[in-house]
């Protein structure tokens, strides 16, 4: 009789002893089991001396190693972009979200985000040319023209210090059309490290990193 009444009411007998939740929980359990069963290869290539990247094991491909590098360089190279009035200077810098850019700016946290635009100025340095990341051109465009339609691509940068040239634009109209912006925009190419105090050493409005200049990035 119970089980007609199931049957009656839409439900499978099943449901009705063990409950949505029970059911759900037995699925879930089987399911991790699965990945755990299918994940030994690829713990396998992890502990590897000779891991490979981006290797799908298994017919189903349900597992898989990923890694968008292979290696990571220890040096941290920065591209830091730079806008001027007038090609002699003085040159100003545009602040990013996250990256490094100002040396006695404290280290962003960042976690859970993942600020696309900072990550793919340090994918850029790592390729090379500017012409590898054609990008970039975009971006450079938008920052140096600053009209009312690149807010948004400001926006991507520090809300502070992203447009270095704000209060101009700002009294001239903030509509990137008249003599309060920059007329040239370049990318310079540095070396960070950061600075450990020593023990016990109170920072004190003292520099985050040092810095180095390896040279122009672009234009060249």
């Amino acid at each position: 009789a119970y089980a007609l009444r199931s049957v009656r009411q839409g439900q499978p007998l099943i449901v009705r002893l063990l409950g949505p939740g029970a059911l759900r929980t037995a699925a879930d359990a089987a399911f991790a089991a699965a990945v755990l069963l299918l994940s030994v290869p690829v713990i396998k290539n992890l502990l590897s001396p000779k891991q490979q990247m981006n290797k799908v094991y298994g017919p189903l491909r349900m597992v898989n190693t990923y890694g968008a590098f292979g290696t990571v360089e220890r040096r941290r190279v920065e591209l830091i972009v730079e806008s001027a009035r007038e090609v002699a200077g003085p040159w100003r810098e545009h602040e990013f979200k996250a990256k490094p850019g100002n040396v006695s700016r404290r280290p962003r946290w960042i976690s859970p985000y993942h600020h696309r635009v900072d990550w793919q100025m340090w994918i850029a340095s790592a390729l090379g040319p500017a012409e590898r990341s054609p990008w970039m051109y975009g971006l450079l465009y938008r920052l140096l023209r600053g009209d009312a339609e690149d807010r948004d691509v400001v926006r991507l940068l520090d809300a502070e210090r992203g447009d270095p040239w704000r209060e101009e634009r700002a009294a001239d109209g903030g509509d990137g059309g008249g003599d309060g912006g920059p007329r040239y925009i370049r990318v310079e190419k540095y070396v960070y490290r950061f600075r450990y105090p020593a023990a016990g050493e109170p920072r004190d409005g003292e520099p985050y990193w040092t810095r180095e200049r390896l040279g122009r990035f672009y234009p060249l």
